[in-house]
């Protein structure tokens, strides 16, 4: 407890000491943890003890509430600490994908389709599941739908529709190109044609 505290509290035992010797009969007991003590009881002795009780009191409580602070950042640390594992093991992961740690590359073949039904059913643009067809979707009836596949100058892909024959082989991939918002049916289907068949590395990423 700082001087300042201690300091009040003394003045405020002294000052009912005093009120309570010089009122009368308003003032012949005063109450401390819960029990009535007479002022002809009370000496100086007394009102010492009782001061250096509310002091014990004071102090509890503050350890309490020191304690309490000290559980509280402990908890704050640890929860970035938490954070901090987890995001370095994530860089730490990234880093070993990025340089090729354990991964096999892979040179694919790339072909590319449109949303047009003669490429795919009779439902039109859409996939082996009945999804809508989508930008980063590739074909392959190797590599399990889902399978996550980084390529070189094209950025991650996944798996998500099948294809003919052709893509039996696992180094085939058939990407699919969505239509450009400016650009008419016959300019889309050109310009994927136009895409061609380019060899790229890329490894499997899950």
């Amino acid at each position: 407890m700082n001087k300042r505290v201690r300091t009040g509290l003394s003045m405020f035992l002294m000052c009912s000491l005093i009120i309570g010797t010089s009122v009368g009969t308003q003032a012949d007991t005063y109450k401390f943890e819960g029990k009535i003590i007479e002022k002809s009881n009370i000496s100086v002795k007394d009102m010492d003890s009782d001061y250096n009780k509310f002091l014990k009191i004071v102090e509890k409580n503050d350890v309490k509430i020191k304690k309490n602070k000290l559980e509280k950042e402990a908890r704050v640390l640890k929860q970035k600490k938490e954070a901090f594992e987890a995001r370095k093991n994530k860089i730490q992961k990234q880093n070993a994908l990025s340089k090729g740690r354990d991964v096999e590359k892979i040179e694919f073949t790339l072909t590319f389709y449109t949303d047009a039904e003669e490429e795919n059913s009779s439902a039109g643009g859409v996939n082996c599941k009945g999804k809508t067809l989508e930008e980063g979707m590739v074909a392959s009836n190797v590599w399990k739908l889902g399978t996550r596949i980084k390529l070189e100058g094209y950025g991650e892909v996944y798996v998500a529709d099948r294809g003919g024959s052709h893509f039996d082989n696992r180094r085939r991939l058939d990407v699919f190109v969505a239509k450009l918002s400016d650009e008419n049916n016959s300019e889309y289907y050109r310009r994927v044609s136009n895409m061609g068949k380019p060899k790229v590395k890329g490894y499997i990423i899950n």
